[in-house]
């Protein structure tokens, strides 16, 4: 069985710490880096720990921020080792400030699964928040999950720091850390809400991994199910990934709607019957706005075109309780 570690890094102008919560051991390891107190050979052992015992570090963000500051100072350790405390705290703040100033400029920072000390497990691009749509903070999580703190960095990265002040930094770490862990609960369908209760994401790319080969396990659902369909095809055609994208689109003057319909599509409702029927009578020439139908099903309109189906409830006043859920779906098929 797999052995997990959630962690998080702070990075300030002269302080450095790092917290982590081993999900085995159910033990808490702080660690900090400063003028004052100085824990780097401490954290070195530890860090060799988890990659000779094979942990996952479970992260949000990590794979973009928090593992490339571990894999610099693991790259880094003799270095490092010679320098003060406040020399490698101002060091890894550097390195920070560059990963976050190339992430503002589009650059990626993740570092190859094969080039990694310790392997990553990244919430944060598992559940698609990297997605500009989708974009969450752990903040956000913090408020959705019900946690009864939610805090702010209690003092500003590029302040200079006194002693005492790493109490207040390594406070609001273990707190974000106590947030991640609760969304990697939820994340592995150990939650009473009931949309994830049992369903375990990182089962699920473990089970995809091991029948398809496919390095799945930090993906979002949809770059799964694309990923696995590109290399399914290229096994059967014996094309290379990157000839099958650069293929593009396949060109139609005419679409018959009935060629788009499977053969399991059946409906009993007379609604949907009918709405079967005007798409089998369909012809399109044009990708937008040529088309357009609806239905009213159980007094919800869906509306259908080109781009898709749309429905929307009635404006209204919508409460959940212990029995009743509300949930806003968008769907897209890739």
């Amino acid at each position: 069985m797999s052995k997990f570690e959630v962690y998080d890094l702070e990075t300030l102008s002269n302080l450095f710490t790092y917290t982590g919560y081993d999900c085995s051991t159910k033990t808490w390891r702080q660690f900090v880096i400063c003028d004052w107190r100085n824990d780097l050979k401490e954290l070195l052992e530890w860090l060799d720990t988890l990659k000779k015992e094979d942990y996952y570090q479970v992260g949000f963000n990590n794979e973009n921020f928090d593992y490339p500051i571990i894999h610099y100072i693991l790259n880094h350790r003799q270095e490092l080792l010679y320098k003060s405390g406040q020399e490698v705290a101002q060091d890894l703040y550097q390195k920070a400030q560059e990963l976050i100033s190339e992430s503002n400029g589009k650059q990626y920072n993740a570092i190859s699964d094969r080039n990694k000390f310790i392997k990553q497990l990244d919430l944060f691009k598992i559940w698609h928040y990297d997605n500009a749509a989708r974009r969450t903070s752990l903040k956000d999580l913090e408020v959705c999950m019900h946690m009864p703190n939610v805090e702010e960095m209690p003092i500003d990265h590029r302040a200079w720091c006194i002693q005492g002040d790493e109490k207040l930094v390594l406070s609001y770490n273990k707190n974000d850390v106590e947030a991640t862990y609760l969304f990697f609960k939820t994340t592995l369908g150990q939650t009473d809400y009931s949309l994830y209760r049992g369903k375990n994401k990182l089962k699920l790319r473990g089970e995809i991994r091991n029948a398809f080969g496919l390095p799945c396990l930090n993906y979002p659902d949809v770059k799964i199910g694309e990923q696995l369909i590109l290399n399914l095809y290229s096994e059967k055609t014996g094309m290379s990934l990157r000839d099958i994208k650069n293929l593009g689109g396949t060109h139609r003057d005419v679409i018959n709607l009935k060629d788009c319909i499977p053969v399991w599509a059946n409906f009993e409702s007379k609604e949907f019957k009918a709405l079967k029927e005007k798409f089998e009578k369909t012809t399109i020439r044009s990708s937008k706005g040529e088309f357009s139908e609806s239905v009213i099903f159980h007094g919800i309109k869906i509306d259908y075109g080109t781009g898709g189906a749309h429905s929307s409830a009635q404006p209204g006043v919508y409460e959940a309780d212990d029995y009743w859920t509300i949930l806003d779906e968008d769907i897209g098929l890739a």
